[in-house]
């Protein structure tokens, strides 16, 4: 069985909140990674990416997308996945690389 919780209230619980509150802002968190320039590059190419591929194939405003992911309905909310999960999947499938060829080609499409 699990353990039993309570919160404090009142003018105690208000206190105790308050100097944590005090205490967290004093010492933020620090929440950002290192992030290389190639990834913080490649991050903004596929977002470039997915921008076109809703404008433009799907005919809808991207930033929408994004949005529709913190609504309330669930059906914004799974046309919002659906859009993602499309888009992921063309990157995937159109998705190739030159490598070089043994043989008479320099290099062949992967």
């Amino acid at each position: 069985m699990a353990p039993r919780r309570t919160i404090r209230k009142g003018e105690a619980g208000e206190q105790e909140a308050k100097e944590l509150l005090a205490g967290f802002q004093s010492k933020p968190l620090d929440d950002t990674v290192p992030v290389s320039d190639r990834t913080t590059y490649k991050r903004g190419y596929a977002m470039g990416l997915f921008k076109e591929y809703v404008r433009d194939v799907l005919h809808r405003e991207p930033d929408d997308t994004w949005l529709s992911l913190c609504s309330s309905s669930p059906v914004e909310v799974a046309l919002a996945q659906d859009t993602c999960r499309a888009f992921l999947q063309t990157y995937v499938s159109d998705s190739w690389d030159s490598r070089v060829a043994l043989g008479d080609q320099e290099s062949e499409e992967v």
